[in-house]
């Protein structure tokens, strides 16, 4: 037994009488839960927030960093001299969709000139032979992104440059032309037989000419067809000499040039009218319709892409204002007689002849007193004669020593503007991909449409195939035209249901890429 002494307090009773003496000292009343027995006291009262809490300020919030835009220049290109430039067309993409500023540079420099540096699309020109690295930079203010190709840059085939004899001599089979077999020139005969072989089905004639000497041919040369739209493109080649004159400029509005455009005065919007250029009515952006005769403006100029004769004729009348003459009369002294071509009207043994426009039968008073033709279509013309037109082209506008058209106007006609290329296309079931690939006048595959074709390829086309391309990078000409097939069922060569499809002229043209280039894809599929 413990004894407890009296005036000894326990430990317990100690505890007790301190915390007593605490929570007096204090002021405030504690409960003794610590000791046994009973608990009277609860929880304190939970803790109340303020009247006023204070903003709750988030946490910053960082920005995304900013993206470098992407860029794409296409494939690489081959060309050779004489041809010494080429069209080169990039792209830019800014995430942010900011907008970009364009820079190209080359590796090597030297020698090379573009003709708008700061241009996504633009004409490269090399002087002399070589492989070069051109880069395209896109800036977003911020961060820049870039993207190469090479163009490699042949020597001439030969010193010497050919041009065909004026064909005078109705007896004389190759009308001037100087004839090479096709191992003279490192090309495969039977590639070639097989592209004629396709052609024939259509009738007609045509040619392969490989550095200005004919290779290989069709039909017969000097036999005339209707040319159709092809007329705008040969009938064209007055614009380029236009501009190389000084007389017009692509920039130019047409009202600048041409007493009045559009239906007669009052019967069209005169802003609408007062906007279009010399360019849109010659890319198919000027707002006419298809109808070759003079309709009012379907679209506002510079809105959309839709194929028009329309808008053709009217470039045809706007140039016979600005020579003051007879179009035909003035595509005769100024490029037929350079070209060798024998040029009449109705006499069958001509090698081409251009009808006068019937819908312009009272020109307006002031207009040239002149018969008026029309570029939408109306050029008859021979295998021979567009195989001379195609090489104007390829030796950019010289002809012997002569210059016919401006220097760069040949690439202006195969240069697709970007600025186009994004326009609506009012009819892509029978144009497809046309704003994206047609040219100034001429058709290309700018795109790449066909693969086993070079980028740099560009023709004039019309109804019932009738074609005249120029390859630059293969120093290849190719013309054929024929007569109409008929409405056959579907998209058929040399159909008179022409569309600008694309996949009529790949077993035509695959052969002849192939026989001038084993290595390409087109004989390595």
């Amino acid at each position: 037994m413990r004894v407890i002494k009296r005036g000894q307090p326990s430990s317990r009773m100690g505890i007790v009488r301190h915390a007593i003496r605490v929570g007096f000292a204090t002021g405030a009343l504690i409960a003794l839960s610590a000791c046994g027995g009973g608990g009277g006291g609860g929880s304190p009262p939970p803790a109340q927030p303020p009247a006023n809490p204070p903003p709750v300020t988030p946490p910053p919030v960082t920005p995304p960093a900013n993206q470098a835009p992407t860029v794409s220049v296409g494939e690489d290109q081959t060309i050779q001299l004489p041809t010494n430039s080429a069209s080169i067309s990039g792209t830019g993409n800014d995430p942010e969709n900011a907008a970009l500023t364009y820079a190209w540079a080359s590796s090597p420099a030297d020698g090379v000139t573009f003709a708008e540096a700061t241009a996504a699309s633009t004409t490269v020109t090399f002087a002399a032979e070589g492989t070069y690295t051109l880069t395209l930079t896109a800036n977003d203010g911020q961060a820049s992104g870039s993207d190469s190709l090479v163009v490699t840059v042949q020597p001439a085939a030969s010193a010497e440059l050919f041009w065909p004899a004026p064909d005078t001599d109705e007896t004389v089979a190759d009308r001037g032309w100087t004839r090479v077999t096709p191992a003279e020139v490192g090309m495969d005969a039977a590639r070639l037989e097989e592209a004629a072989t396709y052609a024939l089905a259509a009738g007609g004639g045509g040619m392969v000419v490989k550095g200005g000497r004919l290779v290989h041919s069709w039909g017969d040369i000097d036999a005339r067809f209707a040319s159709q739209s092809a007329t705008k493109s040969i009938g064209g080649t007055l614009l380029g000499i236009a501009i190389g004159e000084g007389l017009v400029n692509l920039t130019d509005t047409a009202v600048s040039k041409i007493l009045y455009i559009g239906n007669p005065p009052g019967s069209d919007d005169p802003a609408r009218l007062g906007a279009i250029t010399v360019l849109q009515l010659a890319t198919h952006t000027a707002g006419f319709p298809k109808d070759g005769g003079y309709q009012p403006l379907q679209f506002d100029p510079g809105t959309t892409w839709n194929y028009s004769d329309g808008g053709l004729n009217w470039l045809a009348d706007l140039l016979t204002s600005v020579f003051q003459d007879d179009l035909r009369t003035v595509i005769t002294a100024k490029v037929w007689t350079d070209l060798g071509i024998n040029n009449g009207s109705v006499i069958n043994s001509d090698d081409v002849a251009w009808r006068a426009n019937n819908l312009r039968a009272s020109p307006p008073s002031g207009a040239p007193s002149v018969p008026h033709r029309e570029l939408a279509s109306g050029i008859s013309i021979n295998p021979n004669a567009m195989a001379r037109v195609g090489l104007l082209y390829l030796r950019d506008g010289m002809w012997s020593t002569r210059r016919i058209l401006p220097e760069g106007f040949a690439n202006t006609v195969r240069t697709p503007l970007p600025e186009i290329a994004a326009l609506p296309n009012a009819d892509a079931t029978e144009y497809p991909a046309a704003p994206a690939n047609y040219g100034v006048l001429w058709w290309t595959n700018a795109q790449g449409d066909m693969p086993n074709v070079p980028t740099d390829a560009y023709w004039a086309w019309g109804q019932y195939d009738s074609l005249i391309v120029v390859i630059p990078s293969l120093d290849l000409v190719i013309s054929r035209i024929g007569p109409p097939r008929g409405n056959l069922p579907g998209r058929v060569f040399g159909d008179d249901d022409w569309t600008a499809d694309y996949a009529v002229l790949e077993p035509f043209l695959e052969p002849i890429v192939c026989a001038a280039d084993p290595a390409s894809a087109a004989c390595n599929p």
